[in-house]
């Protein structure tokens, strides 16, 4: 059995997660304005050297954005979040089970640190990572990006967070409390992550065989354990063929591929959108 967090740690715990939606939210409306840098156009006079540079640059920028707007953003405002329904869904409901085979109104260091390291440090790289995928085709500003991301997320992540069947929506009251907090998380991350890679991005040093510039790339360790170590090889891989192809180079970067990317993503915003709207209806009215 894990033992509980005395209630001076319970207090001390929940100031520090509220701290850390602030700094979140201070990220968020602090760089949230800039506009989206565009992905790098591969140069056929590149080295493979450059190229690897090049992506693995990208690919830390994401890691680490994204990391610590999931560690702010999804660990402790997750955790946050549970102790104010916690608090909110009466006597009635502290000691229920929840789906995550969590105690109601039960505090441990153990879940403390699963939800930051799964929730927060696990599932904010995973976004970090998609943004720089997808930048290319999200809106201009920093802002708009995240919260088209935010959308992607929280379709992808509805059975998680939003699940019409979970039976978390019996007893966690007032329900509508519980989804909008649920539903704020992923659009909190959003704006965070996309604010704070654009900042990076502007300011990460290129890889060099200098101790300072290679310091700033440990966090790729992180995709370094299986099967996360398949991102890098293949995102190196395939630069370094489009890369040598140079009529595919043009047709990928061109307008007609810009125009199809921006569509295709505006369609699953859409879809996304509609998804957990109907999910949030079915909760809200059972």
């Amino acid at each position: 059995m894990e033992d509980s967090v005395p209630v001076t740690a319970k207090v001390v715990l929940v100031v520090v997660c509220g701290v850390a939606l602030l700094a979140a939210a201070g990220v968020a409306l602090r760089w949230g304005s800039l506009e989206r840098r565009p992905a790098a156009t591969p140069d056929a006079q590149e080295t493979p050297n450059q190229v690897i540079a090049r992506v693995l640059r990208t690919l830390c920028v994401g890691l680490v954005g994204g990391g610590v707007a999931g560690v702010l953003v999804g660990g402790l405002g997750g955790r946050l979040v549970m102790r104010i329904l916690a608090a909110t869904s009466g006597a009635g409901a502290q000691g229920l089970q929840t789906e995550a085979e969590e105690t109601v109104g039960k505090v441990t260091s153990n879940g403390t640190m699963g939800l930051i390291i799964f929730a927060g440090l696990f599932f904010g790289i995973a976004g970090g990572l998609i943004y720089v995928a997808l930048r290319r085709w999200l809106p201009e500003r920093a802002w708009q990006a995240g919260l088209a991301l935010g959308v992607l997320l929280l379709a992808v992540g509805r059975s998680q967070l939003l699940d019409p069947h979970s039976v978390d929506f019996d007893f966690v009251r007032p329900r509508g409390l519980a989804v909008a907090l649920l539903a704020a998380l992923p659009f909190l991350y959003g704006l965070t992550a996309a604010a704070l890679i654009e900042r990076l991005d502007r300011s990460y040093p290129v890889m060099e065989a200098r101790r300072g510039a290679l310091l700033t790339y440990l966090p790729l360790i992180f995709l370094l354990v299986p099967p996360l170590i398949v991102v890098p090889a293949i995102a190196c891989l395939v630069a370094l063929i489009v890369r040598r192809t140079t009529g595919f180079l043009r047709l990928w970067y061109a307008r007609a591929a810009n125009r199809a990317g921006h569509a295709v993503l505006a369609v699953a915003v859409l879809a996304g959108t509609a998804w957990v709207g109907s999910g949030v209806v079915d909760i809200v009215t059972r």
